[in-house]
């Protein structure tokens, strides 16, 4: 009968590693476990409620609703199916957008057409930071 030694290597012995941290720390710390939390009561029904952390993003609203807090995101997001260049977020911080693109010194967003006065038979198109001529 052969016994042999089993030799992990380098690459082995990280992914036993981290995968003993992970499962070390999930199961200590309760990494896992669900976020909890209470609804805020409120007395002014119907009119804006300050929250702290909620007000530093513009992309969210709370108002007294029924005598609690209700927040809600106020900001429809643009589709961003089939970008390839994402910008991280909009100027509001709320969305993800696809790369526009620079042409002749003018920004035009991603998805869209143009044309030049000077050659109206040339159409231009911005994808993803990236203009195309046809």
């Amino acid at each position: 009968m052969l016994i042999r030694k089993m030799s992990w290597g380098i690459r082995g012995q990280f992914w036993f590693a981290l995968f003993t941290f992970l499962t070390w720390t999930t199961g200590v710390f309760g990494i896992t476990s669900i976020i909890t939390g209470r609804r805020a009561p409120c007395s002014n029904e119907g009119e804006p409620v300050r929250v702290d952390h909620i007000d530093k993003l513009r992309c969210f609203s709370c108002i007294c609703m029924n005598g609690l807090v209700e927040c809600r995101n106020e900001n429809y997001c643009p589709p961003i199916e089939g970008c390839h260049m994402l910008v991280e977020k909009t100027e509001d911080g709320c969305c993800q957008k696809c790369k526009g693109c620079i042409y002749n010194g003018v920004h035009h967003e991603s998805h869209t057409e143009w044309t030049e006065t000077d050659d109206p038979c040339k159409v231009m198109r911005c994808e993803a930071g990236v203009v195309t001529v046809s």
